[in-house]
């Protein structure tokens, strides 16, 4: 999968969530309107040093013709051929996602229950490991595994800076493949474990089971699930159900 863009320009979005996604422009130099030659010519500034930046990430070409305006006599046709050498990767070993004014909820193998733009989060997965390396303005996130990211019969271990934020096993649960795949409709993306967390309080509320999930500390108790946990000595708190809905 890629995607890209010709004789026009993306706007005030900014390029971070490309990461993972091959992205091209097209632009004519002399198609002033709007900007679009000058703003092809920052995006593939920007899109140069993102790459430089995060080795394996970002993968583009940015192309402005400067003999040509708004038509190109075609030669943005060039872009369908580059984009079928690219293959869909729904599991990437690292994602960063930042919202836009439209947000979305999802994103490749996270989960955000209450996106809002502005949010930007960062993670990785190295075999069992999960590592968030920045989370800005997120009071909750889900992460989403399954056996084609690593072996759910071992344990698995979520961190950000020096926290362990869980560890331990995610089952695999029919509950949690329905909802992943009825959420999409997309059988590539399909999340398999959902696993209730170890050491949690009894008086704990059931909190229904599909991902591992965490919620940063607020400054007032938070009523509902997932579970705020007292002094767990970091800042976030780790979602712990004592029990799952029935059917998970």
């Amino acid at each position: 999968a890629a995607a890209s863009m010709m004789a026009g320009h993306p706007n005030e979005t900014r390029p971070d969530g490309l990461r993972n996604l091959p992205f091209s422009i097209y632009m004519g130099g002399k198609d002033a309107a709007f900007k679009r030659n000058d703003i092809a010519a920052q995006w593939k500034t920007m899109l140069d040093d993102l790459a430089a930046k995060d080795p394996g990430g970002y993968p583009h070409q940015v192309t402005i013709y400067p003999e040509n305006g708004h038509w190109m006599d075609r030669k943005d046709a060039v872009a369908v051929p580059w984009m079928a050498t690219h293959t869909r990767n729904t599991r990437p070993a690292r994602i960063v996602w930042l919202q836009d004014d439209v947000t979305e909820p999802r994103f490749y193998w996270l989960m955000n229950p209450a996106p809002k733009a502005g949010q930007r989060v960062v993670a990785r997965r190295d075999g069992q490991v999960i590592t968030i390396e920045e989370a800005q303005g997120v009071d909750e996130l889900h992460i989403m595994l399954d056996d084609g990211m690593m072996d759910l019969d071992q344990p698995v271990k979520v961190v950000m800076g020096n926290a362990t934020l869980f560890e331990g096993k995610a089952a695999r649960t029919a509950a949690t493949i329905s909802r992943t795949l009825a959420d999409r409709g997309d059988v590539g993306s399909v999340s398999s474990p959902a696993k209730p967390w170890p050491n949690c309080p009894p008086t704990s509320p059931p909190v229904r089971c599909s991902t591992v999930t965490w919620r940063q500390r607020p400054r007032v108790a938070a009523p509902g699930p997932p579970t705020t946990l007292p002094r767990c000595g970091s800042p976030w708190r780790t979602a712990c159900p004592p029990t799952c809905w029935p059917g998970d």
